[in-house]
Parts: C-alpha cells; sequence; structure tokens
C-alpha cells in the first residue's frame, strides 16, 4: 500500500539527500561535546591524562572497525576519520555519516571512560577533499594544532597548579608566542621537548596486515592467514617528516 503521508513529509526533510561529491576524500572530524567541563568533573589529571588518551584512542579504534577508514587520526579531545575518494558508505550521504559517527563515538567514548551518570556527545562535520595533497594538508593542519593545544594547555595548566585562578592564567598567556610560553614552561623546570610526542603530535591509527597461523584439519596442515588489525601510533614525527609519513600512508 502507498504510504502517500510518508512520502509527501519526507520532501520536507532537509539535506537527507545531500552527498558528499564522487572522486573526493572525506574526512569526518569528531569533536567532543563540553568535554572541558568533563575533564574538571571526572578530575581527569591536567593537562594530560593517560586513562582519557586510553578511551579516545579505544573510540577511535573502534571507529576505524566499525567504518572502515583508511586511517584516522586523534589529539586532545578530537579525532579525524578519513575515507578515500572510492567509498561509498552510506552512498556519501553526508546527513548519515555526521549522525552515525558522532553518536557511535560518542557511545564507545562512555563505554570505555566507564562513564555512566553523564551523556557523552561528539559534534560532526565533514571536509571533502579533492585529492592526496589537500588530505595530506589536512592531517598535517590537526598535526600542526595538537603541537599548539599542547604548548598552550600546558602554560595554563603550569600557571594554574602555580596559584594562578582560570581568568588570570588566561590573561597571561593572552596573545603571547609559543617563544615567550616554552620559556614559562623552562622557568618551572619543563622542557617541553620532553613533554610525551602524543601530546605534542597526536595519535594516528591505521590498518596493518600480519600473518596468522593456523591449521586445515582436512589438509592436515598448517596453513598461514593474511589478516589485518588497527595499528596505533603514539610516535609521530614532525614538520615535514610527518608531511612525508602521512603520503606515504595515503599512497
Amino acid at each position: 500500500m502507498k504510504d502517500e503521508l510518508g512520502d509527501l513529509l519526507k520532501r520536507f526533510e532537509i539535506f537527507s539527500g545531500q552527498q558528499v561529491p564522487p572522486d573526493t576524500y572525506i574526512a569526518v572530524r569528531l569533536d567532543g561535546r563540553g568535554f572541558s567541563g568533563l575533564t574538571e568533573r571526572r578530575h581527569y589529571e591536567h593537562p594530560f591524562d593517560i586513562k582519557f588518551r586510553d578511551a579516545m584512542v579505544t573510540t577511535a579504534t573502534s571507529l576505524v572497525e566499525a567504518f572502515n577508514p583508511v586511517m584516522a587520526y586523534t589529539q586532545s579531545d578530537e579525532i579525524s576519520v578519513l575515507f578515500g575518494k572510492n567509498e561509498n558508505i552510506f552512498e556519501r550521504r553526508a546527513e548519515k555519516l555526521v549522525s552515525t559517527t558522532a553518536s557511535f563515538a560518542g557511545s564507545r567514548f562512555t563505554q570505555a571512560a566507564s562513564i555512566l551518570d553523564e551523556v557523552i556527545m561528539f559534534d560532526a562535520r565533514i571536509i571533502a577533499l579533492p585529492n592526496i595533497e589537500r588530505v595530506a594538508d589536512y592531517i598535517c593542519w590537526r598535526h600542526a594544532d595538537a603541537a599548539r593545544n599542547a604548548l598552550n594547555s600546558w602554560a595554563y595548566w603550569t600557571l594554574r597548579k602555580n596559584g594562578s585562578s582560570a581568568n588570570g592564567a588566561a590573561k597571561e598567556l593572552l596573545g603571547k608566542g609559543a617563544a615567550y610560553k616554552n620559556e614559562l614552561l623552562f622557568g618551572h623546570g619543563i622542557n617541553f621537548n620532553d613533554v610525551p610526542l602524543w601530546q605534542r603530535r597526536g595519535i594516528m591509527l591505521t590498518w596493518e596486515y600480519y600473518a596468522k597461523n593456523g591449521y586445515n584439519p582436512v589438509k592436515k596442515e598448517t596453513v598461514t592467514a593474511k589478516r589485518r588489525r588497527v595499528k596505533v601510533d603514539m610516535e609521530l614525527p614532525m614538520g615535514k617528516e610527518f608531511a612525508e609519513y602521512a603520503r606515504k600512508l595515503l599512497t
């Protein structure tokens, strides 16, 4: 039986048919909503917390396993998921991509962080990238943002831990450049170059292939099968080396 009312109302749906253009790479960036307040309420260590990092990595790993992108990159409270130009997931429908990845990330982070008394949310946006060079540019941009975030966070929380109020620390750093922040840290016995790489450069997740041994009971012989798994890289290069690293992953 024809659903005339349903057909009529579907005409009023907004963006439901909007698709990412064909032959373009797709970056879906997920950002934790209200995570600054969340880290305060859950008493995470500042500026970086291992448990929070592990929950983000678990969430990113699950996104890769569930949606099968080329790679993912995470830093701070964001995750970028990158799909190939021939990917046809959800027929490239933008509304489906952002809604499913965001809801999946919120659910998975809730499990990974064992947070049962709060609603965890991510928002999502799509960036359509025309070629590999632009994809590499995008990854390098987020990588550079990780370094800026890390330096800002270390400077801010160093001031906070040494008696400054939230407003006082923010005013102290307003308009200050990287050199000032590095000197501030050095004055408190912290060499920013010694900060763990995952804090300064983010974390990359890619597919890797490996050989898995098994046994064929029919032929009564050992067999080797090719399998794949998610590889988590927490020791990324930086600058031009990172740009080359990203391009190699893409090709």
